[in-house]
C-alpha cells in the first residue's frame, strides 16, 4: 500500500511533477486503488524496470483513471473519443485541459513520476534527470512536454490569413491567403478567426448561388438527355441540350415528353 501512495502521490502531482486537470490525488487514489492494477505499481516501483517498461505501466494506469481498460485501450483514441462528444454535447468552447494528455506526453510524465518515486524510496538515485523526462535549459532543469508536434504537419500547414482586421477591407483583398486559395477564412486564422471579414461574407454568398443551381440528367439507351436548370434573380433560364444517337428509334413524340420522362 506504501508503495502505491508513492506512485499516485508522484502520478497525480508533486512538487516535482505536473498535476491532472481534474483529478486530484483523493480521486486518483479511490480510482487506481479500486481496480486490480497490482502488476502496473509492482513495475513503477521497480528501480530495475528500463524507460519503456515503466512508461508503458504509468500510461496503462493513467488509462484505468480516465475510465478506460488497461492493455486495450490507447490515450490517443480515449482522446479522440472524448473530444468527440464534447464537441457533439457541450455548448461551450472546449478547452484543451479538458481533454486526455497525450501518449507521449504521458509517457515523459511517468518518466518523471517514476524518477521522484525512486528519490523517495532511496534518497541517492545514480540515474540522471535527462534520461526520465527532463532536460537542462540555461542550466536548470525543464520537464519536456512532449517529444512529438502538437498536430499532423497537414493541420500544422492549413491555409490560413493573417489579414488585419483594422484594414477596411478585412481579408477582401489579394493580401489574404485564404481568398486567393478560394478559401473561406476559418477559425484558424489569425486576426479574423472566420467571423466577420469580407471573404467570409463572399464565401455565403457563393453558396447561395451554388445552391441555387440545379441540374437534372436523362439517359437512354439510344439518347442522352440534359437538362439544365439555372435561376438567377427572378429570372429563369431553361437551357435544354441533346445527344442523339437516333431520335426516331427512341419513341418520343415531343421534347417535352423526354423531359418528362
Amino acid at each position: 500500500m506504501v508503495a502505491q501512495q508513492l506512485t499516485i502521490h508522484a502520478i497525480s502531482g508533486c512538487d516535482t511533477t505536473s498535476a491532472l486537470f481534474g483529478h486530484g490525488q483523493n480521486t486518483v487514489f479511490k480510482k487506481l486503488v479500486a481496480d486490480d492494477l497490482q502488476q502496473q505499481f509492482g513495475v513503477f516501483n521497480d528501480v530495475t524496470a528500463s524507460r519503456e517498461q515503466v512508461a508503458t505501466s504509468g500510461c496503462q494506469l493513467l488509462v484505468a483513471l480516465y475510465t478506460g481498460q488497461p492493455g486495450v485501450h490507447n490515450l490517443d483514441k480515449m482522446k479522440h473519443s472524448t473530444y468527440m462528444k464534447l464537441v457533439a454535447t457541450s455548448k461551450t468552447q472546449i478547452l484543451p485541459k479538458q481533454l486526455l494528455p497525450t501518449e507521449r506526453a504521458s509517457y515523459l510524465h511517468c518518466l518523471r513520476a517514476h524518477l521522484q518515486v525512486m528519490e523517495w524510496q532511496q534518497l541517492r538515485i545514480q540515474t540522471s534527470p535527462c534520461d526520465l523526462g527532463w532536460e537542462t535549459v540555461s542550466e536548470k532543469l525543464v520537464p519536456i512536454a512532449t517529444d512529438k508536434d502538437p498536430a499532423p504537419k497537414t493541420l500544422l500547414n492549413v491555409v490560413r490569413c493573417c489579414s488585419k482586421v483594422e484594414s477596411r477591407n478585412c481579408c477582401g483583398s489579394g493580401l489574404c491567403s485564404c481568398g486567393k486559395n478560394w478559401l473561406p477564412c476559418v477559425a484558424a486564422c489569425t486576426n479574423c478567426r472566420g467571423k466577420e471579414c469580407n471573404n467570409v461574407d463572399r464565401a455565403r454568398e457563393d453558396q447561395d448561388i451554388s445552391d441555387s443551381e440545379e441540374s437534372v440528367y436523362v439517359e437512354d439507351e439510344d439518347v442522352t438527355w440534359q437538362y439544365e436548370e439555372v435561376v438567377a434573380s427572378d429570372e429563369v433560364a431553361d437551357v435544354l441540350t441533346c445527344r442523339m444517337g437516333s431520335l426516331n428509334m427512341v419513341g418520343y413524340e415531343s421534347l417535352e415528353d423526354a423531359v418528362e420522362y
